[in-house]
């Protein structure tokens, strides 16, 4: 037999999933807005943020933060780094996990 004990639960916030920081722009976040969300999840590409081990790539990484500066206030953002650079994997397979 199991005994649970924690806090009652709360209420449910709502989301979205952009894909790719090309999904947040300002009519982007009006969207946002109009759906009363308080969530946003975005997916952001290690590879293509720094193609070269210490090189960013800083128009991508712009993008990104004038992306997340649009949403509405009080908007919480989730930001999931994928795509693993080959230099960090030696592998073509932006899937590998880094070394």
């Amino acid at each position: 037999m199991f005994a649970f004990s924690g806090a009652p639960a709360q209420a449910v916030e709502t989301g979205v999933v952009v894909n790719g920081i090309e999904g947040l722009s300002p009519q982007a976040a009006s969207e946002v807005s109009g759906l009363g969300v308080g969530w946003v999840r975005v997916f952001a590409a290690w590879n293509i943020f720094e193609p070269n081990r210490g090189h960013l790539n800083e128009p991508e990484i712009d993008t990104l933060e004038s992306g997340l500066e649009a949403l509405p206030k009080g908007t919480k953002a989730i930001v999931d780094v994928v795509n693993t650079p080959q230099w960090e994997t030696g592998s073509s397979n932006p899937s590998m996990p880094p070394r």
